[in-house]
């Protein structure tokens, strides 16, 4: 049975415009509210879709439901709906599909492509994406199209991480990070026009 037919009760449409897309219209002024650049009106409006790089929800299953097409990112995003009820947007990776399962959990037991754990649990030399630099800050690492970085080294309470231009930088391994690669949008347009 499709994933979409069993969840057919949920109103996503009406859930998910009033809180998690935004408008990102700047017609012509600054930060300020001032106008700074005369006749620029009537742009084409983009929505700003809030993605969720906090994992507030542990230990709740929660399946891909739908993928969208973002305006300001470069890889697609994908709308996960939680067994509690939650719907939250989330930078989609590379095995993801429709009705894929994912879970954020703290336990290493429990560790599957997908899923939100911190850094102290995910062995080495395994892709990982969505990497938090501060505790309980969110991700600001590894977030566009095809890049992942690995564990090369690890500690009571840092952990060492390369990046795929071989740099490396050591973080707290009480951050989180998410297992698995951003999918690249690039190399998904042209091997589906390679397909016609």
């Amino acid at each position: 049975m499709n994933l979409k037919k069993k969840f057919f009760f949920i109103k996503k449409k009406v859930f998910f415009k009033k809180n998690k897309v935004k408008s990102n219209i700047k017609s012509g002024i600054n930060f300020t509210g001032r106008k700074t650049v005369r006749s620029r009106a009537f742009i084409n409006k983009k929505k700003k879709r809030t993605i969720d790089y906090f994992s507030n929800f542990w230990n709740v299953r929660g399946f891909v439901f739908n993928f969208e097409y973002d305006p300001n990112r470069n890889s697609l995003i994908s709308l996960v709906l939680y067994l509690n009820g939650i719907i939250s947007y989330h930078l989609s990776l590379e095995k993801f599909s429709i009705g894929y399962s994912i879970i954020n959990t703290n336990s290493k037991f429990l560790i599957v492509y997908g899923s939100t754990t911190y850094l102290k649990n995910i062995p080495k030399k395994i892709k990982i994406c969505n990497i938090e630099t501060v505790c309980f800050k969110g991700a600001k690492l590894i977030r566009s199209s095809g890049s992942y970085a690995k564990i090369i080294a690890k500690g009571n309470k840092y952990c060492k991480i390369s990046f795929k231009n071989k740099n490396k930088k050591t973080i707290n391994s009480r951050c989180t990070a998410t297992i698995g690669s951003i999918l690249n949008f690039n190399f998904f347009i042209s091997k589906k026009k390679s397909w016609h």
